[in-house]
């Protein structure tokens, strides 16, 4: 895989990230959220496997000469991300071994990768909604029953061809420190929708959805990745902007239309960069993404920094026509 690397604004885009301490991996499924929706959440350290690509196919060797607590550990990140390369197939590949090639060309760790994953249903204004754990108990859904059962990443649940909601969170860093004993590390946000017809005209011109991301580091640099249906050519103003933002996160409104002409959004990534000194305390880099069918104003809220960093509380003005998730990655390195 010797490929030039892309354009480094994107770079950090597709780095999935954590820790060079011993694998501390994390693998777990969930049936409810902490706000009482369904959703799945799988953090998958990447520091003792050894990953290619074949021909589009996935390669993970668990590494040699691991205490055999690691080698367990790894074992089961390795299914785990198998499992999800299996769901998500061809844009979880590519973003992998972009990911691997990026780390390569550029002296960068590689660490860790956070996923969470929201099923979706259509709702009466035409759009899309957050399932709802408790209606899903009272339904007898399979989705709850599967997920509330899922203690590892092959038996989390399989949503079929329910439409979901990814936000992918990863953290890397370079490998050199400057003279004051900081690392840069980069921090990726990245909001992916699957098993979704795009640009049918079927939903409500939506205006705007907004991406937050807040690091325990003082932002030194950000950027915006979006893809929309139709592959238009994406220019700040008019299709982004950014609203809002402190020393340790920062927002942007992405805008999306029900249309293929207008672009309806597939993906978007929030990147910055940060820089912070090495430390075994455990951190957090927390994603959040606000899905919305309706003009609305979104407020943002900073909770009291800790040494893990920094929290967001995010109320959009028109709950009943909108959705929030958040996801978050964890490192120690």
């Amino acid at each position: 895989m010797k490929r030039k690397a892309i354009l480094s604004f994107l770079l950090a885009l597709v780095m999935a990230v954590t820790s060079v301490m011993p694998a501390m991996a994390e693998e777990v499924p969930v049936a409810e959220s902490e706000d009482g929706y369904l959703e799945n959440h799988y953090q998958i350290d990447l520091t003792n496997l050894d990953i290619d690509i074949d021909d589009g196919e996935l390669e993970v060797e668990v590494q040699d000469d691991l205490s055999r607590r690691e080698e367990i550990e790894a074992e089961e990140d390795a299914e785990t991300l198998e499992f999800l390369v299996d769901r998500y197939d061809d844009d979880l590949v590519d973003f992998i071994e972009e990911s691997v090639e990026d780390a390569e060309e550029n002296d960068r760790i590689l660490g860790a990768i956070c996923m969470t994953e929201c099923p979706l249903e259509p709702n009466e204004d035409g759009d899309y909604d957050r399932i709802e754990a408790a209606d899903a108990k009272a339904d007898d859904s399979p989705l709850i029953r599967e997920a509330a059962a899922a203690n590892n990443a092959t038996g989390a649940a399989d949503h079929g061809g329910t439409i979901n909601f990814s936000l992918v969170t990863s953290v890397s860093r370079e490998s050199r420190k400057n003279s004051a004993g900081e690392y840069l590390y980069y921090a990726t946000s990245k909001g992916v929708w699957s098993n979704k017809e795009f640009g049918t005209g079927k939903r409500p011109a939506t205006g705007y959805d907004y991406i937050m991301q807040s690091t325990p580091g003082v932002i030194s640099s950000e950027g915006l990745n979006i893809t929309y249906c139709n592959g238009k050519k994406v220019r700040a103003t008019s299709d982004y902007y950014h609203c809002d933002g402190g020393t340790k996160w920062t927002e942007y409104a992405l805008k999306d239309s029900g249309s293929y002409y207008g672009g309806e959004l597939v993906s978007c990534a929030l990147i910055t960069g940060f820089r912070a000194k090495s430390s075994t305390q455990t951190r957090k880099v927390n994603s959040y993404y606000v899905h919305t069918w309706s003009s609305m104003s979104v407020a943002v809220s900073v909770n009291a920094s800790s040494s893990s960093g920094v929290s967001l509380s995010i109320a959009p003005s028109k709950s009943s026509k909108s959705w929030t998730a958040h996801g978050y990655v964890t490192f120690r390195f």
